[in-house]
């Protein structure tokens, strides 16, 4: 792969062209435009230091290099690989989220299920700058919340506003839900696709299993990592009825751990069980840690510190005039 630079406005370029004959000139008389006495500004600095003509073509040196990196950032500069069969940003995520009625079971006080995954989530996702990541929520049926998208804003915002399943929409439709998310990223030209399941409890509706849908994960090349929440204890969720208040009640909720074990296993992934906070936080961090995607403008990783260098060249310039290199005129 070769990395090439571009410019986004390429004309400031030309501005070169003018500092150049400006070095060339003061180069040729120190920098030192008018008649003046030049002295240091500094007792300890030799009272000779700054006759002659090399302190001004240090000046014109430090001078140039900090308006050159300023036309080079006022330039737009971008870079970018040629010969990659997929963009900079070449890795998609589809976050399946369950958002039955047994997720707002408050066994991860002070939140419940939802809640923490929801919370977790958002940090998640700010880890994954260079990632496409859509949400397809699923409670009976799946529902397409946000298509894949490199605004990880708007995705946040969508996952913000998640509430769980109402009357007439519970369920866990596992099978189904996994396989909106394949729809979302079977296209398209990303070299990498994924999905994270975050579940809490047994596939109970859909047409498709669970199983199926990694197998088909699998034909396809799609990963399929899945974490399953919750305690092995009784807790108390939200059941919703037709009034829309809700009723609460008792229960153990089963996960089936060795089902989904497999299913990730299938689909080239791995599976979780987190039973607080800090286990999903973990279970997270090493989803995280699988992510291999590239870095836009990877070859150019230099960029970002033309900044910090021409400002430092400027304050550097004005330190010298100041304490170095002073003048009365005569």
């Amino acid at each position: 792969m070769v990395c090439a630079l571009s410019f986004s406005h390429p004309w400031v370029l030309g501005l070169v062209v003018p500092l150049l004959i400006w070095c060339i000139a003061a180069w040729h008389r120190g920098a030192r435009g008018r008649p003046c006495v030049p002295f240091p500004g500094i007792i300890w600095i030799p009272q000779d230091f700054g006759r002659g003509t090399t302190p001004g073509r240090i000046l014109v040196l430090v001078r140039a290099a900090g308006l050159t990196g300023l036309l080079f950032l006022g330039a737009g500069p971008r870079g970018s690989a040629i010969g990659r069969t997929a963009p900079p940003q070449s890795t998609a995520l589809v976050i399946v989220l369950d958002i039955s009625s047994s997720m707002t079971s408050a066994d991860f006080a002070p939140l419940n299920r939802l809640e923490a995954a929801r919370e977790s989530l958002r940090s998640f996702i700010g880890q994954l700058p260079n990632v496409d990541v859509g949400l397809v929520s699923v409670a009976g049926a799946p529902f397409l919340a946000a298509p894949v998208t490199e605004e990880h804003s708007f995705v946040l915002r969508v996952l913000d506003r998640l509430r769980p399943a109402g009357f007439g929409e519970d369920g866990t439709a596992l099978g189904t839900g996994l396989a909106s998310a394949i729809n979302r990223i079977r296209g398209g030209s990303w070299s990498s696709r994924r999905i994270l399941l975050v579940t809490d409890g047994v596939s109970n509706r859909g047409a498709l299993s669970p199983a199926d849908a990694a197998a088909l994960c699998r034909e396809l090349g799609i990963r399929v990592d899945a974490i399953g929440l919750g305690t092995d204890q009784v807790s108390r969720f939200v059941v919703p009825v037709s009034d829309g208040q809700g009723q609460e009640v008792d229960a153990k909720i089963e996960i089936d751990d060795d089902a989904l074990a497999r299913m990730a296993a299938k689909a080239g992934g791995s599976y979780r069980r987190a039973r607080n906070r800090a286990e999903l936080a973990q279970a997270l961090a090493q989803v995280r840690a699988s992510f291999d995607s590239p870095m836009r403008d990877a070859g150019f990783r230099w960029i970002p510190f033309v900044a910090p260098a021409v400002l430092l060249l400027l304050a550097l310039e004005v330190l010298l005039i100041q304490l170095g290199f002073c003048e009365l005129p005569q």
